[in-house]
């Protein structure tokens, strides 16, 4: 009964606590998705996460992007809280295969040098521009690309943002993507996985499947919600 009802979901990225107002909704969307599993079963995807690609391979995947309609990029950074400087990124075409660019090592520094980052952050940028790019509160990413590195973002019409969809399908309720997740999927919770990255290896590699894990539900999420837009011509015109 004491709990703060002023909650700040800018507080930190994707951390935006549960209001109370909106208890009753997350009650009745858990006892949906409880009932439904009891039914058909529980339905987690099962992603590939591709990890330890090779540099050339990294870029040969950027390079392949784009495809005939405008292929679907699903898109995610994680970067120093600090400095904004991007650890690592991922990205996928689909829900299946999630690749990782690994930008920093596990001690800060360039992980395949610096002529490796130009390189991949040039073909992201090629990337931009052939794709419908779908990221999760786009605006911190592409905010965090243009400012730190000069990637001119998607254009308006060629950008999707499941964050936003969200507050048109449901005004009122949390929209970060942990909530989402939970909303839409049948996931197990991570958004507890990706804190620190620093000090081991094994640490950074957990990192980076974090990363991974973020794209993937990005994309499982935009896969529901478009199931539902296509149902209300009026609500996707509201999203879009």
């Amino acid at each position: 009964d004491k709990e703060d009802e002023d909650d700040d979901e800018s507080s930190a990225k994707d951390m935006g606590k549960t209001a109370r107002r909106n208890f009753r909704f997350w009650f009745i969307q858990d006892l949906r998705k409880a009932v439904d599993i009891s039914r058909r079963g529980l339905r987690q995807n099962v992603a590939r996460y591709h990890t330890n690609l090779q540099p050339t391979e990294i870029l040969d995947i950027l390079r392949s992007a784009g495809g005939p309609g405008r292929e679907t990029l699903y898109f995610d950074i994680e970067c120093e809280r600090t400095t904004g400087r991007i650890v690592c990124f991922a990205f996928s075409f689909n829900a299946k295969d999630i690749y990782v660019a690994p930008i920093l090592d596990h001690t800060g520094q360039p992980m395949y040098g610096l002529s490796f980052a130009a390189n991949v952050f040039r073909e992201l940028a090629a990337a931009f521009s052939r794709c419908t790019v779908v990221a999760h509160n786009g605006p911190f990413d592409f905010f965090i690309t243009l400012w730190r590195y000069h990637i001119p973002p998607p254009r308006q019409d060629f950008i999707y943002d499941t964050f936003i969809a969200q507050s048109r399908i449901h005004v009122d309720v949390e929209k970060s993507l942990g909530h989402c997740g939970s909303l839409w999927t049948h996931q197990p919770y991570h958004k507890d996985e990706g804190e620190v990255f620093y000090g081991t290896p094994e640490g950074y590699n957990r990192y980076l499947i974090y990363n991974a894990k973020d794209v993937e539900l990005t994309a499982l999420i935009h896969q529901e919600q478009l199931l539902v837009l296509e149902k209300d011509p009026g609500l996707r015109d509201s999203v879009m």
